[in-house]
C-alpha cells in the first residue's frame, strides 16, 4: 500500500514540474528566412501550375458549358495566386513575402476546390 502512495506522488510531482516548465520554458519563434519563402514560392508556383493545366482539361471536358462561371472564378483566383507569388520571389522584406505566399497558398486552394466542384458531373436536379 506504502509503495503505491509513493508511486503516485513521485508521478504527481514529475506532471506539476513538466506543467511549471512547460509554462515557464521561453517560447521560441520560428525564424524563416527569405530563401525559405522563395523555396516555398517555387513550390506553390509548381502547384499552381499543375492546376492550370486541370484548368485547361477541365475547360475542354464535358461538363465546361454548365460549369463556365466556376472555372472563370477558379482561372481569377489561380491568376491572382500568381501574382502574389510573384511579389514573393521580388520581395525583400521577409512579412511581407510571407504574407503574400499565404494568401497565394490559399487563393490555390480554393481555386482546387472550385476546379473539383466544377469537374463533377452535374446533380440531377441542376441542370
Amino acid at each position: 500500500m506504502k509503495t503505491r502512495i509513493l508511486v503516485w506522488a513521485i508521478i504527481g510531482l514529475l506532471v506539476v514540474a513538466t506543467v511549471i516548465f512547460l509554462f515557464v520554458s521561453p517560447k521560441r519563434a520560428v525564424r524563416v528566412t527569405l530563401e525559405e519563402l522563395k523555396r516555398g514560392a517555387t513550390q506553390s508556383e509548381n502547384r499552381l501550375n499543375r492546376l492550370l493545366t486541370e484548368l485547361t482539361a477541365a475547360k475542354t471536358g464535358p461538363f465546361a458549358p454548365a460549369n463556365a462561371e466556376l472555372l472563370s472564378r477558379a482561372e481569377a483566383m489561380l491568376g491572382e495566386a500568381r501574382q502574389l507569388i510573384e511579389k514573393v520571389k521580388m520581395a525583400s522584406d521577409i512579412r511581407e513575402a510571407s504574407d503574400n505566399l499565404a494568401k497565394a497558398n490559399k487563393l490555390i486552394t480554393k481555386a482546387r476546390r472550385v476546379l473539383r466542384e466544377a469537374s463533377r458531373p452535374p446533380k440531377p436536379g441542376r441542370i
